[in-house]
């Protein structure tokens, strides 16, 4: 059974994570996730999370990040991670970085070698 207001769709990309509906943590969405077998979705290393999907925060939806739970959300280059928010997003004393899992580093994107 899915976590209520949490849905993974798609079986061909693009797939996204929604969060429609109350206030959600990543560990909660991660555990749902891997409730449903879409755990490569996002990734958990101790407290940091890697984001390998989009993740859409709707309208009457909020996502709270706190340092306690979430050291860093990494945004993966590789495998198109993106937060579009049209809710609510609160991030207290962690950081979010676009993140190239191929290099294990920092995204380094520029809009010229990106769409060219």
């Amino acid at each position: 059974r899915n976590a209520p207001g949490i849905v993974a769709e798609g079986d061909l990309y693009p797939e996204v994570i929604t969060l429609e509906s109350g206030v959600a943590s990543l560990p909660q969405i991660h555990h749902a996730l891997v409730g449903m077998g879409k755990g490569k979705y996002l990734l958990r290393n101790g407290i940091e999370y890697t984001l390998r999907r989009g993740l859409v925060i709707a309208p009457g939806a909020s996502l709270v990040i706190t340092g306690d739970e979430v050291s860093s959300l990494k945004l993966s280059q590789d495998y198109n991670g993106i937060i579009v928010n049209a809710g609510k997003l609160y991030a207290v004393d962690s950081e979010i970085i676009g993140w190239n899992e191929k290099n294990n580093a920092p995204a380094d994107f520029t809009y010229e070698e990106r769409y060219q």
